[in-house]
């Protein structure tokens, strides 16, 4: 699922690149750049959860499931930038 969001996503800020020119203006700027990196924290989470599946898959070790609770952790992280994201792109509605 989480891979599939973050098709769709790239996706989108393809589409948004093009419709706010990151030269145009400080907010278009901001607003992909932020954008850009909450993307980039995604795929390092899918990455992550692509690994741990894997190392589970063997064995499961309280070690492991230390890194899986860490790569729960990171999610929440990811989740919180994301708000931040969506804020900074609807501030111009509110």
């Amino acid at each position: 699922m989480q891979a599939v969001y973050l098709l769709w996503q790239l996706h989108d800020y393809v589409l948004a690149i093009h419709l706010y020119d990151p030269r145009t203006s400080a907010w278009a700027s901001l607003s992909v750049t932020l954008l850009g990196a909450d993307h980039a924290h995604v795929f390092v989470g899918v990455l992550l959860n692509a690994w741990f599946l894997l190392r589970i898959s063997k064995r499961l070790s309280r070690y492991r499931v230390v890194g899986v609770q860490a790569t729960a952790f990171y999610w929440h992280a990811v989740n919180a930038i994301t708000l931040v994201v969506l804020l900074v792109q609807l501030s111009p509605h509110l």
